[in-house]
């Protein structure tokens, strides 16, 4: 079965548990872990100073790192061996278990396909201020049937309480059917393609042989140096990859083998729609066709407006595009890219992937029409 992974996750911060009086024991060490995370925040750490009660001051004496208490050097701290307690504030903690269900949408449920958690997962805060876990999921469907592409798996049969959405950033193209005898002599015939080593279509023609993968950019001696290919590969196994590259090289050449950047989008809709059509089935058929579209999307593939446009357009019933929002994010960048009109650039070494489609749709009757 086609196997990959899937992010569950939350836009907000969950919610807040108060832990007061937690006892640690001063001893010889100058940090403690506290008992319950995520830590959002401490509130107080009090106890004994050369025998009387004290209220210790973060930034003086301590500091809070991720989920433990850093005594600073020369701070005061409790006296040895006595209890010293922390009030402080913790997030929920929201796990994702193993055996959880996801799948694509469907109009009718026996059409949608569905994938399963193989393992457990806790959802941990990101740099963009999401909390998001990425878990390994398996198709329930054996061969290609399972197969689907990046953002297609976005519904939960049974909610999780604390998720807010599910997708798959990456495309799930690892289910593969036994050969007949038209697939096995297309691959004979694909093996004496890639026989003569050494020019580029031959390299991208072999890796792109491989199962899983969905993109392939190659560039010719990257940063000016002789003798050196890069190629960018989204999907497929890295061993696979790396194999088919040292059987298809030439002598002499050093080829170099990353993935892309991922820039995950979101996108923010509002529509206006002609009278007398399903609203609910607009809002879905439209996020359908944007996905599609966006899923397609090469290594280095700029997102094009317009193109964003036609698909909303495409969909029968829909009247005006009332407001169209892309937002970009870049892996470690602490800002967004976000276009109301313009195309959004993708580098050499980038390649988008949509993360959330959010559709508002007005009916006829409130445009007032």
């Amino acid at each position: 079965p086609a196997s990959g992974l899937v992010t569950f996750g939350r836009n907000t911060d969950p919610g807040e548990i108060n832990i007061d009086q937690e006892t640690h024991i001063r001893d010889e060490r100058s940090s403690y872990t506290l008992k319950n995370s995520p830590v959002k925040q401490v509130l107080k750490i009090e106890g004994n100073l050369e025998g009387e009660a004290h209220t210790f001051e973060q930034g003086v004496d301590y500091a809070l790192s991720g989920n433990r208490i850093d005594w600073l050097p020369e701070s005061r701290r409790p006296d040895a061996g006595s209890t010293f307690y922390v009030d402080y504030v913790t997030f929920e903690q929201i796990t994702v278990p193993a055996g959880t269900r996801v799948s694509t949408y469907a109009v009718r449920t026996e059409q949608s396909k569905v994938f399963v958690t193989t393992e457990e997962g806790v959802l941990k805060r990101t740099p963009q201020g999401r909390w998001e876990a990425i878990i390994p999921v398996m198709a329930d469907s054996p061969g290609r049937a399972g197969n689907v592409l990046a953002g297609s798996l976005v519904v939960m049969p049974q909610p999780l309480v604390g998720v807010e959405y599910v997708v798959n950033r990456g495309d799930i193209l690892t289910g593969v059917d036994a050969e007949n005898d038209e697939e096995l002599r297309d691959r004979a015939k694909h093996a004496l393609e890639v026989a003569g080593k050494a020019t580029f279509s031959s390299l991208e023609s072999a890796v792109k042989g491989v199962e899983g993968v969905t993109s392939v950019l190659i560039e010719d001696m990257p940063g000016g140096v002789l003798g050196v290919v890069r190629i960018i590969v989204q999907g497929g196994d890295p061993e696979n990859i790396e194999r088919v590259i040292n059987d298809t090289r030439a002598a002499g050449i050093r080829v170099e083998f990353t993935r892309p950047r991922i820039v995950n989008l979101d996108i923010d809709l509002t529509v206006d729609l002609n009278k007398g059509v399903n609203p609910t089935a607009i809002q879905r058929h439209v996020e359908a066709e944007v996905r599609s579209y966006l899923s397609s999307l090469d290594i280095s593939d700029d997102i094009i407006y317009n193109r964003v446009v036609n698909c909303v357009f495409g969909v029968e019933g829909v009247y005006d595009i009332i407001e169209l929002t892309i937002n970009a994010y870049r892996e470690g960048a602490e800002e967004s890219v976000t276009s109301t009109r313009q195309n959004i650039e993708i580098r050499a070494d980038e390649i988008a992937l949509v993360r959330d489609v959010g559709v508002l749709v007005r009916p006829f009757e409130e445009r007032g029409r």
